[in-house]
């Protein structure tokens, strides 16, 4: 069902919501809902640009590109595997989830989705990235992975379709928040 939404950004903005689109992620936003006269309003918090433009760095980390067990690349989604030698060392603790983020390799930098979790045998999380159009052999080189945005909780699914679909949304969802910056 339409609704009519007013939005109100941290820079002032405000635009007249129509359809059910996705609001703009600003520093923070107040969607006011009016549906059948009644009023529902929320506020949001997203990460505020820094003042040079650019938006805070969740986490960083960066290792060696390793080989995993392809499974994501089997789902149509390849994935950098990162060692985790880095993640001991510095004893990072990232909570485990999805994150819309960035991966740098060599000289060139793109869009990533980075997921951190489950715990392997080794009592570590998997730490790795499905970098956006690109496709490029990466095996054994150096990754560094910027986390912008906590997109959601880590799950497991024991359905391989739910999956895909929510891979698919997953990655609309990040496009969507790395390309607003």
């Amino acid at each position: 069902m339409p609704f009519f939404a007013v939005v109100l950004g941290w820079n002032y903005s405000s635009r007249l919501e129509v359809t059910n689109a996705t609001v703009e992620c600003l520093s923070w936003y107040i969607v006011i809902h009016i549906v059948n006269i009644q009023v529902a309003s929320r506020t949001h918090r997203c990460p505020r640009p820094t003042s040079n433009g650019m938006r805070k760095i969740l986490y960083t980390v960066s290792g060696k590109v390793i080989k995993g067990v392809s499974y994501g690349r089997r789902l149509g989604y390849p994935t950098a595997n990162l060692d985790r030698r880095e993640y001991m060392r510095k004893k990072m603790a990232i909570p485990f989830g999805i994150y819309a983020g960035l991966a740098k390799t060599g000289a060139k930098t793109y869009s990533a989705g980075i997921i951190i979790g489950p715990i392997n045998v080794k009592g570590l999380p998997k730490i790795e990235a499905h970098l956006l159009d690109f496709s490029a052999d990466i095996y054994g080189k150096r990754v560094e992975l910027s986390l912008l945005e906590y997109v959601r909780p880590f799950e497991t699914f024991s359905d391989e379709g739910v999956l895909k679909k929510q891979i698919a949304h997953d990655i609309r969802r990040i496009r969507a928040f790395v390309f607003r910056g």
